[in-house]
């Protein structure tokens, strides 16, 4: 219980450093940097393009909903070792700046 107390109050935290400061911004152009540095933001809009086809070929168009179901599941799952590493390395500063502080 006090365990998952303190886990909480370090999240609140690194979410409020995030939220007040450039820092979470920052880290989300790096991201998106990564992303498209490593051809995870190319090969996710292939798959969109091919499920976009499959749906023509058949009797029904696919809707926005199948597809960003389907994009988000794909997205989670192909997003490099390497880049979610790095994120998790920046955030770990952060949260380490925010405990200090």
């Amino acid at each position: 219980q006090q365990q998952q107390q303190q886990q909480q109050n370090l999240e609140s935290k690194l979410r409020q450093h995030l939220d007040t400061t450039t820092t979470g911004e920052t880290i989300q152009h790096q991201l998106h940097a990564s992303l498209s540095e490593c051809g995870w933001r190319d090969a996710l809009t292939h798959r969109a393009q091919e499920l976009i086809r499959q749906k023509k070929g058949g009797s029904t168009n696919v809707t926005l909903e199948e597809l960003v179901s389907e994009l988000i599941s794909v997205g989670r799952a192909t997003v490099p070792t390497e880049v979610k590493g790095e994120v998790v390395i920046r955030l770990q500063a952060v949260l380490e700046t925010c405990h200090d502080g």
